[in-house]
This record gives structure tokens, C-alpha cells and sequence, in this order.
């Protein structure tokens, strides 16, 4: 996996996974800090007599000195396409040593204490909403196992969520049988069928001629 991605999985489910929480809570911190900090030092403040930038409405020019501009940039730039990667590329990302140094910077932030707020108002809308974690509604990994758990189909319908590709770089290739079933639109008998039989030993040219003579 790497060190550094060995590293990380062990500091964000520190403490019943409360690291992870905390570094949301540190890494959205610290967008907005960047998103600020950049929208700032790009505002444009101009004089009565100054003309507009590029000689645009005056109107665009009031967006200009908003300093929106750079929030945008920051948004696009800096958070949403780096977003996109890192999903679809994880562990690319996640054994990268940058990403441990930016997740200590993280928690670094949320220790401050500044957004500490946000922990009270999501306890409050946990108690009022009456939530609960997924283990309460489906059970456990090893719960499920022991109940085998299956899905409520065996085949895919009209309107079923699949597995598509994002920001991948191509489509998967598609995986089927000898016969050319699609294994996506297998049932899980056909899937277990086909699984026993590839497991089971070969036959070899002894065992058909013995099989021709009987």
C-alpha cells in the first residue's frame, strides 16, 4: 500500500474514526481560509477616475471588485478538478506524501478550535433527527455475512445503479463467459455455476480416452 498511505489509514480511524471527521472539518477550514486569502489579493479596488478592466460594464466591474473572480478560480482550479481525480484515482492520491502532509495540516487546523461550533449543531440535528450509523439499520459486516444477506434481485432492472467509469482513463473491459453471457447480467446461480466449474481440475487426454472406453 506505501507508508504513507499506511500512515494516514492509521491516524484518520484513530479514535473510533474520529480523525476522519475532524479532517473535514480541518480541510473544509482550510479551503475557505485559500478561497478568502486568493479572492483578496485579486479584488480589484479602482479609483473614481480609473477606467474599467478591459473596458467592461460597470456592473462587471463591481463582480471584479468582489473579488468572486478568485473564488471561482480557487473553486475550479484549486478543489473541484483535484476532487475528481483523487476520486478516481484514490490510492494514487492517498500514497502520495503530500496527502499525509496536508491531512496533518488538517487536524492541525480543526485543533484550533475555530469551527468546534459545527460538532455541537451536528449533535443537535443527530438528537433531533433521530439518526442512527448504518450498523443500527443493516448490521455489521459479520452480521450480514451470518444472516447471508443477499440482494433483493439477481439480475439488473430498469432504473438500477451500475458502476460507470468518471474521470477514469477508458472503460473497463467487459467480463463473460465461455459461451458470451455477460457476467453483469448473470444470475448469482449462473455466476456460482461458473465458478465451480472453472475451479474443477482440468481433464486430460487419459481420463477422456478412459472415459471413451467405458
Amino acid at each position: 500500500m506505501g507508508y504513507f498511505a499506511k500512515k494516514s489509514s492509521q491516524i484518520l480511524f484513530k479514535n473510533d474514526n474520529h480523525n476522519l471527521a475532524a479532517f473535514l472539518v480541518g480541510r473544509q477550514l482550510c479551503v475557505v481560509s485559500c478561497m478568502f486569502f486568493i479572492a483578496r489579493i485579486t479584488a480589484v479596488k479602482l479609483g473614481p477616475e480609473d477606467d474599467n478592466i478591459f473596458g467592461v460594464p460597470n456592473w462587471v466591474q463591481g463582480i471584479f471588485n468582489t473579488g468572486l473572480l478568485g473564488a471561482l478560480i480557487v473553486a475550479v482550479v484549486a478543489s473541484v478538478s483535484w476532487r475528481l481525480l483523487a476520486s478516481a484515482f484514490p490510492l494514487a492520491f492517498f500514497k502520495a506524501a503530500p496527502a499525509y502532509v496536508f491531512l496533518r495540516i488538517c487536524l492541525v487546523l480543526e485543533m484550533t478550535g475555530l469551527l468546534h461550533g459545527a460538532w455541537v449543531i451536528a449533535d443537535i440535528i443527530k438528537k433531533i433527527s433521530g439518526v442512527n450509523r448504518d450498523e443500527v439499520y443493516i448490521g455489521t459486516a459479520e452480521e450480514r455475512a451470518e444472516k447471508s444477506m443477499k440482494d433483493k434481485s439477481s439480475r439488473l432492472m430498469a432504473g438500477d445503479l451500475i458502476a460507470a467509469c468518471d474521470v477514469g482513463d477508458e472503460n473497463p473491459p467487459v467480463q463473460s463467459f465461455d459461451d458470451g453471457l455477460n457476467l453483469d447480467q448473470a444470475t448469482v446461480e449462473q455466476l456460482m455455476e461458473e465458478l465451480s466449474r472453472r475451479q474443477a481440475p482440468k481433464k486430460t487426454d487419459l481420463d477422456l480416452v478412459e472415459e471413451a472406453a467405458v
